[in-house]
């Protein structure tokens, strides 16, 4: 049995007029369902239309003065697809179609997959853009794929992964073997038995002469950040204790132990966390703890689980801030 067919004609006038009008084919047949409770779908229109020989609407897109620039910094910074781009465009007020999206980003060179040709070409730039590099800022030499990717990126060059690695490697071949040979290099020793069995916290002061004093804390086990300040005074001993305090509340819980170095910001969280855990373990008998068995002083050269995360934030992201002063 097939179903009824449904009668538009007597609607022609409303349909057409909202057709012209611009309205979408969800807001029309919304509207005949609200109205006149006629159940039709979006394809249905379609083809009635079709046959009415209703004129096709053509999107048209308006290169005004700011696309390109947007359109560079949605496909470059924020790394969109073409319907992402598309939409953010609309919401802004510019007049585009998905097709003028394409063109207008192949017209300024922005090019998802790259011809041979195109690419040795822009193999070139970047052979130029590092070479300039190298002798100015040379915040790519402690680049991994992924930060590479993302700041060659930023510089408004569009390029794979792996060709962008092959001409990195012509300038910065040093610092690769460096980073491999410490991936292949194993420490011994301490082997911490589980998550939040020991924060170690302590200060990074390599900015500090930059106004950005960062104090922060880490687990031992999973090497989870358990938390990171940059303030003004993040070193000074009531600072380092509301952010303690501050992250004990967040988590609802405290670590069974801390380490620290006998830094002049430790006395006020040391005695903090030593009350906190008394008062835990008040709540079972006989597990009264001592003093050390909360907190554990040591010289930061020991203190390896936040000295080595440190020394990767150094080497990854804040060498690049630090200015190094010629002989």
């Amino acid at each position: 049995m097939t179903r009824p067919r449904i009668n538009l004609e007597p609607h022609r006038d409303l349909i057409t007029a909202a057709y012209n009008s611009k309205d979408t084919y969800e807001a029309i047949r919304s509207r005949l369902e609200r109205e006149f409770g006629l159940q039709v779908s979006a394809r249905t229109l379609q083809r009635q239309l079709l046959r009415w020989q209703a004129p096709r609407h053509q999107e048209r897109t308006v290169h005004s003065a700011g696309l390109p620039e947007r359109l560079r910094h949605l496909f470059f910074e924020i790394a969109m697809t073409d319907e992402e781009i598309l939409t953010a465009l609309r919401q802004e007020g510019f007049v585009v179609s998905k097709r003028g999206v394409v063109q207008a980003r192949r017209q300024h060179g922005m090019f998802r997959r790259l011809s041979p040709e195109r690419l040795l070409a822009i193999q070139e730039e970047l052979r130029a853009f590092f070479e300039d590099e190298r002798g100015m800022a040379n915040h790519a030499c402690q680049m991994g794929k992924g930060s590479l990717y993302t700041h060659i990126r930023q510089q408004q060059f569009s390029i794979a992964r792996d060709p962008l690695w092959d001409v990195y490697r012509e300038f910065h071949a040093a610092s690769i073997e460096e980073r491999l040979q410490r991936v292949s290099r194993r420490r011994g020793g301490w082997t911490c038995p589980g998550p939040n069995y020991q924060w170690c916290i302590d200060g990074y002061c390599k900015l500090a002469q930059y106004g950005f004093s960062v104090y922060g804390g880490i687990d031992a086990y999973s090497r989870f950040v358990v938390w990171l300040y940059v303030g003004v005074s993040a070193n000074t001993a009531r600072n380092v204790l509301a952010q303690y305090l501050a992250i004990v509340k967040a988590a609802g819980y405290i670590p069974e132990r801390i380490r620290a170095d006998r830094g002049v910001e430790t006395p006020l969280v040391a005695g903090a966390h030593y009350f906190l855990a008394r008062q835990a373990s008040m709540e079972h008998p006989n597990t009264e703890r001592t003093f050390e068995q909360c907190f554990i002083y040591g010289k930061s050269t020991r203190n390896i689980k936040i000295e080595s995360w440190w020394e990767e934030l150094s080497r990854s992201r804040a060498v690049f801030w630090r200015v190094r002063i010629a002989p």
